[in-house]
């Protein structure tokens, strides 16, 4: 499956995020997110991005949390979030799964390997590059923001900012 668009959007009537995946080939993916899932996935997804070499190789946690706070925003910065999902005449791969599980793991330097599975039954296995998984992380970030859930957003995705500068006349 080569990767097109990914969107991820709160649909009120389910109060359920719906994270859409089109791929080259104009087939659709439709993954109903529920607010349980998401506030234990999306820790869980930092964790794994923390996984990459750069940030296991700095000497202490708070290192490597600034690292991957680094890597995050920066891949945040490159993503064109502004481009509009092209939904039109996109055939639909499979029925909308309800995502109840998750595996993920590094696959090789610079993918991730996700396998987003039903209670029962087959899932939908996606292979992501780093860029793309902090973009991922990033639309999840604002589709619990549309939905009011109250989720506080991992560590790793609150970005510190600097203090202002004072300065006494």
């Amino acid at each position: 499956m080569q990767l097109h668009q990914i969107n991820i959007q709160y649909d009120l009537a389910e109060d359920r995020l719906l994270l859409r995946i089109s791929t080259r080939d104009r087939q659709e993916y439709r993954l109903w997110l529920t607010r349980r899932f998401t506030a234990l996935w999306w820790p869980a997804l930092f964790e794994v991005l923390g996984h990459n070499e750069t940030v296991r190789q700095q000497s202490g946690p708070e290192a490597q949390k600034a690292v991957l706070e680094f890597q995050h925003q920066n891949a945040l910065q490159d993503a064109d979030f502004r481009q509009r999902f092209e939904a039109e005449a996109l055939a639909p791969a499979m029925a909308p799964l309800l995502v109840n599980k998750v595996q993920m793991r590094r696959d090789g330097t610079e993918h991730y390997l996700l396998l987003l599975s039903p209670q029962e039954g087959p899932g939908l296995e996606v292979r992501l590059p780093d860029k793309i998984m902090h973009a991922l992380a990033g639309l999840l970030a604002e589709g619990v923001k549309q939905a009011g859930w109250g989720i506080a957003p991992p560590a790793a995705a609150q970005v510190e900012k600097p203090a202002p500068e004072r300065k006494l006349n």
